[in-house]
């Protein structure tokens, strides 16, 4: 990399200021190579100062660029994420009707208001002021009022492997944290906080999108030196992305504190994961946060622990890669950040974000850093929560909770997993969401069973969680739960709906007698990701996140369709299909560390470690919308005397036969099994039939069969009769949009209508007593 004049004045500058660790990316060998070639990359310096009063963040941020494409770059372009915040003509807030998180934004005095904005000040490049030439850009010709992405021209258009040295000046008013970011009283979760500049990419230009309600972020990879001037009461207690690379300095009221990420230690060695081309570790943003009332607890986790613990899987994971891989992994110090009132819980947290780094690692390659940040935001934050950073993520928990419920393990083990599938493979989440999202579910879910099992389902009052479910459903939204749990009542075909008591936590509670009417029941998550999958009708393909028609759309395509055509995989492979995929997914893993990952990545990768073609399989399902659905009838008789006239061998005389018992064939039965593709999608799938001893025998109905026809038709003759039949018997596929047509039994259940008739003449009883005591 050759550097300007100015880039070489701001590591010279950055390396007196970070105390001799040297300039971001000075510790890389070789120094100031990019991520790997063709990968853009940002190296970053931040100097701002935070004024609790008037809730303003101000600062100056140094990036230093290098065109890594063959194109000529004729200007800049920004994210300023937080203007998204700004006004209600926002693409942001256009999009979500105006409100955050189902939050209606307040509009209050300029000193009090939730709003947030950036401003721009300065821009220089190369030292030159180029603010005359800003523009702000709407690349998805979005809301004229919308301020979260703008340019700058260059004086000179940058050539193919030029550095520019662009220094900005901003000032920014800190939001009410609705939306992932923003502060609460004393708490500041400060996220997408400057003006970053967006992705380059050959051919294509800036990749660098408005805020939309539904899109995350993508972002450069590179280093980040960070100094922050706070408010002295935040001394110790402020957390972010990066290490300290020296003490905090108190000056009066005032404490700064500086932070590299990745750390000087990290920046020295390389990526420790087999395969990954020995890359350099880097990040592909930074954010901080600051509470004087947080409570920091610390433990390790260590691989050889949970080794120990989980031997069976550890041996299966080494079968499938092969016993010369190895599958070892990092020990990662975990900062797990609680409020007072919650620090109890602190070690459900730690344990949750070990389950992630030990089975996310097996499949995927070991976190390749030295530590992790987990923070639980306090309450009237919360909506900072649930959200992953490169080195630290937020979650949530309830001040009372039972261990039994998970409360909020999987949240944290999701965040968690957001380490591995966003922050280190970088996909471009404003347009393949699913890619980070997707595979995200897939593995949280898998990593919940094999560390805690089933789920055990609860219902909520005022925060409160009751360890049952009603066998109905309750919302006012249900014609039934409605009616049952006297919360509306309203008349089909009429534009008519009483409502006598609204959702009220305690009312609630008294009128359900969760302890007389409810049912305890248990989930899979994996099972849960396909209900959620066919909750939603499969009319859209997986594409950019601000172009699903509704919330409901987005997060079926972008996170339950994949997590189920992922799960479905090893069916589809077939005999060796658990390894062959596990060799695909970490196939993937291992060519895009430390890239940009792309679904055609994907694609590309998985098919050849599971050495399958499945392009047809992924154009079904990434860029069609192929559904699934078999379906079976089967009839039994027994097997049907000969009558009439036979001829026993050519030219023989034929034989008259009456239909007398054969001694030899008593007892036996004729089955009919038709078998039925209703679904559009052509997939190998097994069908069993099961006689009375326990006997069975399954007969695979392949893709090539399918498409020559929907149907097929298996009739065998059998001493025993049959008991059961099912299509896809070992549940291999998650992707059926309807389980109730899979199966047939020759005996009925005839106990299971009346459990849900007793259920409901409970609940009915218990809403008219309910009711009546409203009366008096």
């Amino acid at each position: 990399m050759v550097f300007g004049d100015g880039a070489r004045r701001f590591l010279q500058a950055s390396a007196l200021l970070f105390g001799g660790l040297g300039a971001p990316g000075a510790d890389l060998a070789p120094a100031g190579e990019a991520a790997s070639p063709g990968v853009p990359r940002v190296d970053t310096r931040i100097e701002a100062a935070y004024g609790e009063v008037e809730r303003r963040l101000d600062g100056t941020v140094t990036q230093v660029w290098t065109n890594s494409t063959p194109d000529t770059v004729p200007d800049l372009w920004f994210h300023l994420y937080w203007n998204a915040f700004a006004n209600n003509g926002s693409t942001f807030l256009t999009e979500s009707q105006g409100k955050l998180r189902q939050h209606p934004m307040l509009a209050g005095t300029a000193q009090d208001s939730e709003w947030g904005w950036q401003r721009i000040v300065s821009v220089l490049v190369e030292g030159e002021e180029r603010i005359g030439t800003l523009r702000y850009r709407r690349p998805e010709g979005g809301s004229p009022e919308d301020l979260s992405v703008f340019s700058v021209d260059l004086a000179t258009p940058l050539a193919p492997g030029a550095t520019v040295n662009v220094t900005v000046k901003w000032e920014s008013q800190v939001p009410r944290v609705r939306r992932r970011t923003g502060h609460k009283d004393d708490f500041l979760m400060i996220a997408h906080w400057f003006p970053k500049l967006g992705v380059y990419q050959a051919g294509r230009g800036w990749n660098c999108h408005e805020f939309h309600m539904h899109t995350e972020f993508f972002g450069n990879w590179g280093t980040y030196d960070v100094e922050l001037d706070l408010p002295a009461r935040y001394d110790g207690r402020v957390f972010s992305s990066g290490t300290m690379n020296t003490p905090s300095e108190r000056r009066g009221e005032r404490v700064i504190v500086r932070f590299q990420a990745p750390s000087a230690a990290e920046r020295a060695r390389m990526d420790p994961a087999p395969g990954a081309g020995g890359r350099p570790l880097l990040v592909h943003d930074f954010v901080w946060a600051a509470d004087p009332d947080v409570k920091p607890r610390r433990a390790t986790f260590h691989y050889d622990e949970w080794r120990r613990r989980y031997p069976e899987e550890v041996a299966r994971v080494q079968a499938a890669l092969g016993p010369e891989r190895d599958i070892g992994l990092s020990d990662v110090e975990i900062t797990v950040l609680m409020q007072p009132e919650r620090e109890h819980l602190w070690q459900r947290h730690f344990e949750a974000a070990s389950t992630a780094l030990f089975f996310y690692g097996l499949r995927v390659g070991t976190y390749p850093f030295d530590r992790l940040t987990v923070l639980d935001p306090p309450h009237g934050g919360g909506e900072a929560g649930g959200m992953e950073y490169p080195l630290l993520f937020t979650c949530g928990s309830n001040l009372f909770t039972d261990e039994r419920l998970l409360d909020f393990e999987p949240t944290v083990i999701h965040e968690c997993g957001h380490q591995f599938f966003h922050g280190i493979l970088a996909n471009n989440e404003f347009e393949e969401a699913w890619l980070d999202e997707g595979l995200n579910s897939w593995a949280d879910s898998e990593a919940q069973v094999m560390r805690y099992g089933r789920r055990r389902e609860s219902t909520a009052y005022s925060g409160l969680r009751f360890p049952a479910v009603s066998p109905f459903p309750v919302t006012s939204d249900s014609l039934l739960g409605g009616l049952l749990g006297a919360r509306a009542i309203g008349v089909p075909f009429v534009d008519f709906r009483f409502e006598p008591l609204r959702d009220s936590g305690f009312v609630d509670f008294w009128r359900d007698q969760p302890a007389l009417t409810f049912v305890r029941t248990h989930t899979d998550p994996r099972w849960s990701d396909r209900n959620r999958y066919v909750a939603e009708p499969p009319i859209e393909t997986l594409g950019a996140s601000w172009n699903y028609r509704s919330r409901e759309s987005y997060r079926a395509n972008s996170y339950f369709k994949p997590a189920v055509m992922l799960r479905s995989l090893p069916a589809v492979l077939g005999q060796d299909g658990e390894a062959r995929f596990l060799r695909g997914l970490r196939r993937y893993a291992d060519a895009m560390r430390f890239q940009h990952a792309t679904g055609a990545d994907f694609e590309r990768e998985f098919s050849a470690g599971a050495e399958a073609d499945l392009g047809w399989y992924f154009d079904a399902l990434l860029r069609g919308t192929g559904t699934v659905d078999w379906a079976v009838t089967v009839s039994e008789r027994p097997a049907p005397r000969p009558i009439g006239f036979f001829q026993p061998a050519p030219g023989a005389a034929f034989e008259h036969r009456d239909g007398s018992r054969d001694p030899a064939a008593a007892g036996e039965f004729e089955l009919d099994v038709l078998v039925t593709r209703r679904g559009s999608l052509c997939l190998p799938v097994d069908v069993r039939w099961t006689f009375e001893d326990g006997s069975s025998e399954t007969v695979r109905w392949t893709r090539e069969e399918q498409e020559a026809s929907p149907w097929k038709r298996f009739v065998r003759t059998h001493p025993l009769k049959c008991t059961r039949v099912a299509v896809d018997p070992d549940h291999g596929y998650f992707l059926d949009q309807d389980l109730s047509n899979n199966r047939w039994y020759a005996e009925r259940d005839r106990v299971a209508p009346w459990r849900w008739a007793e259920r409901a003449f409970s609940r009915a009883v218990h809403a008219l007593h309910f009711q009546g005591g409203l009366g008096g």
